[in-house]
């Protein structure tokens, strides 16, 4: 049976996401990132800087030309009203300050609205073939630069030399922002069928993370296994306990080294910790409740990105992004719940993951600032919200001789009863 051929903004959507992920690959091999942070790295050109919201602006404009926009369902409706109060606040602080950074959190956001609003579907098949071969690119890259800074000293961007801390951030060459990335793969990992593939996927990507050294990550690394392991202990305590003995044999044996190792790491981070916890919300407060509903009109950066809007927009403007997050996680939380597709099931967990870790870390990074990890999540809520994300249903029937062929069809949403997540690597009880 012919393919039949995807409308247009359909595949201006799957072409954006692709180049828009894969865009700061450029970082590693030319060392452009931030001098700041590295003594063989240099500055970003101003023009690579504003590659990524060129492209994204081209083609959301052949979407706007070509393409008819898709009327949108009550929570995209909700969705829509929020953002254009979101964005009518940013740009009336730009026009007060003239600060370039009061307009940079509604780009993405309203990108991604336009490219989800004109598509019309996004198959799980194809999430879960771009997570595969996006952790695929993603480990190769991790092996090479450990590879070339264990041969030659090569560092990354966010490395210092004769330091502990080398930090790998794969194609990204972003420790942070790739970190965040790795839940897609853990997340299609638990959701997933048992295999040699899924524990591949699993391993590797808690590897990267590793890494990566972001404790931001490897602290909701830690909250994701301590829940699926709860989970698949009571499907199976005889082999959860198995696994935890030969798991707690390398930790015992190796206890004292790893205790050095974060210790030494953690002192290392103390100046980026006590960065990280400033409070934002105490330093408005006593400016009195217009400043604590709609936040300064000076722009003052912080790395929890909560601290951030509270800060510079206010308890109003940041409500909406609280709501969103949440209803998000609900809503792919639900689908997850409900599917019996495997394929739907594994990509749904994948998408549930990434967005509750997408929230949890905001608390510590400015993540919905961060490129491209702001722009996958508004991808992710809009199509998830809007009810895009379906599966192929393969009709599986002999037909009648004589009689028309089906197509497969497409479904939303399956009702059956939610099993416990697994961990990849071990079979079903």
């Amino acid at each position: 049976m012919a393919k039949t051929r995807l409308p247009f903004a359909d595949r201006m959507f799957r072409t954006v996401l692709c180049c828009l992920v894969l865009y700061l690959s450029f970082r590693y091999p030319l060392q452009i990132n931030f001098s700041g942070t590295s003594p063989t790295y240099s500055d970003t050109p101003p023009l690579l800087q504003a590659g990524k919201y060129l492209i994204a602006l081209g083609f959301c404009t052949l979407v706007l030309i070509t393409s008819r926009m898709r009327l949108p369902n009550q929570d995209v409706s909700l969705v829509l009203l929020g953002s254009m109060f979101i964005a009518m606040t940013c740009v009336v602080k730009f026009a007060i300050s003239g600060e370039f950074r009061f307009i940079e959190p509604i780009l993405w956001p309203s990108l991604a609205a336009i490219l989800c609003l004109h598509a019309t579907r996004l198959e799980t098949a194809t999430i879960e073939k771009y997570i595969l071969r996006l952790f695929t690119f993603a480990l190769v890259t991790d092996v090479v630069q450990v590879t070339l800074f264990l041969a030659i000293d090569r560092l990354p961007a966010l490395a210092y030399e004769d330091s502990i801390s080398v930090r790998f951030g794969s194609f990204l060459d972003d420790p942070n922002g790739f970190s965040g990335l790795c839940f897609l793969f853990i997340g299609w990992a638990i959701g997933a069928r048992p295999s040699w593939r899924t524990s591949v996927v699993f391993w590797g990507s808690i590897l990267m993370i590793l890494l990566a050294q972001s404790l931001t990550s490897i602290g909701f690394l830690v909250l994701v296994l301590l829940v699926v392991g709860k989970h698949r202990a009571k499907a199976s305590p005889v082999k959860a306990g198995i696994l935890a003995a030969i798991t707690s044999v390398p930790l015992l044996y190796f206890s004292t080294d790893l205790i050095e190792i974060f210790n030494a790491v953690l002192e290392y981070k103390q100046g980026s910790i006590s960065t990280h916890t400033k409070h934002g919300l105490l330093d408005i407060l006593p400016n009195g409740a217009t400043q604590f509903l709609f936040g300064s009109n000076s722009f003052t950066f912080y790395e929890s990105w909560w601290n951030l809007s509270l800060s510079n927009f206010g308890v109003l403007w940041s409500a909406p992004f609280m709501i969103l997050g949440t209803y998000t996680s609900f809503r792919l939380f639900k689908e997850y719940s409900a599917s019996q597709d495997e394929e739907r099931r594994a990509v749904f967990c994948a998408l549930l993951v990434f967005s509750l870790f997408f929230m949890f870390g905001s608390f510590n990074l400015p993540l919905f600032v961060i490129f491209p990890n702001s722009f996958i999540f508004y991808c992710i809520a809009f199509m998830s919200l809007g009810r895009k994300i379906q599966t192929l249903v393969p009709i599986t029937q002999t037909p009648e001789p004589g009689a028309a062929r089906k197509r497969p069809r497409l479904k939303t949403a399956t009702t059956t009863t939610a099993r416990a997540p697994r961990l990849p690597g071990t079979d079903p009880a």
